[in-house]
C-alpha cells in the first residue's frame, strides 16, 4: 500500500481499504470471523458502534490500536451494516494527518453501507480518545431501528455512533457525500478524497499546489487552523 510510507498520499487516500464483507480485526490484521453462536458468545458484553470513513479499514484500526489488541489478546468484530434514511458524507475540517474526515446525516430514502464495531470497554475508550470525544466528535445512541447488520441474528441493541462536531460539508446549500461509502439511493453530490482537497486548496490557497498545500497543512498547525476557519465559513450549512 503507497500511503503507508508517504504522508502526501496518505492524506489523500482516506478512508483507505475496506474488506467488502464482516471481517474480525486482529492484531496481525483480518481473520475469519468464525461461527454464529461463537460470533455471538464474543460479542456479549460489548458496545456496538457504527463505523464509517476510516474506522473500518484495518489499517485505521492498527493506528488506533497499536499493540494493545496483541498485548492482550484481543480482537475486534467489524460486521457489515446498512443504515437507513442516512448517508455517510463529509465534514468541514482536515485533520492533523491532511484528510476531510466523514460524518453522517439524515437523507430520506438513502440506505447507506457502513460496518459495526464490537467493542470492549477497554477498546471503547481508546477508540474516544482517538476520534478527541468532545473536542471533534460526539458520541451518541443511534437508533436502532435504522441498522440492519448483514448478519441479522446478531444483537445491534445500545448502538451508538461518533458524530461530527463540525457538522457538514455543503456545496451549494447541499451535504457532500463521501464517494468511497456505498450507498443506495443517494441524493447528495459525492465527493472523493482527492476532488474535495482539490476543492479547499482552490479556494482557500489558490496560490498553493496541492500536494505543497497538503504539506503545509502537515507542517503547520496555525495554518491548518486558519484554512478550517476559512472551509467552516465558505462550505457551512445554510440553515446554521
Amino acid at each position: 500500500m503507497p500511503f503507508l510510507n508517504d504522508p502526501l498520499i496518505f492524506a489523500k487516500s482516506y478512508p483507505f481499504p475496506s474488506p467488502s464483507d464482516s471481517f474480525l480485526y486482529a492484531a496481525d490484521g483480518e481473520a475469519s470471523l468464525g461461527s454464529i453462536s461463537e460470533l455471538s458468545s464474543m460479542i456479549h458484553k460489548r458496545t456496538p458502534v457504527l463505523a464509517y470513513g476510516s474506522n473500518c479499514a484495518p489499517y485505521q484500526l492498527k493506528r488506533k490500536f497499536g499493540d494493545y489488541l496483541g498485548e492482550f489478546g484481543e480482537v475486534i468484530p467489524v460486521i457489515k451494516a446498512t443504515i437507513r434514511d442516512t448517508d455517510v458524507v463529509h465534514s468541514p475540517f482536515i485533520v492533523p494527518y491532511g484528510s476531510i474526515p466523514a460524518t453522517i446525516t439524515p437523507s430520506p430514502g438513502t440506505n447507506a453501507e457502513v460496518f459495526i464495531t464490537y467493542l470492549t470497554d477497554d477498546q471503547l475508550q481508546i477508540m474516544h480518545r482517538t476520534e478527541a470525544v468532545g473536542l471533534i466528535y460526539e458520541y451518541i445512541p443511534f437508533d436502532e431501528g435504522l441498522v440492519t447488520a448483514h448478519i441479522p441474528s446478531l444483537s445491534i441493541e445500545g448502538i451508538h455512533t461518533y458524530r461530527s462536531m463540525a457538522g457538514v460539508f455543503h456545496i451549494d446549500g447541499a451535504p457532500v457525500a463521501l464517494k468511497d461509502a456505498g450507498a443506495n439511493n443517494r441524493r447528495f453530490h459525492a465527493m472523493n478524497q482527492l476532488e474535495i482537497l482539490t476543492l479547499i486548496n482552490e479556494t482557500c490557497a489558490p496560490e498553493w499546489t496541492l500536494d505543497d498545500f497538503i504539506q503545509e497543512l502537515l507542517q503547520n498547525t496555525a495554518f491548518r487552523a486558519q484554512i478550517n476557519s476559512e472551509i467552516r465559513g465558505a462550505f457551512k450549512d445554510p440553515t446554521t
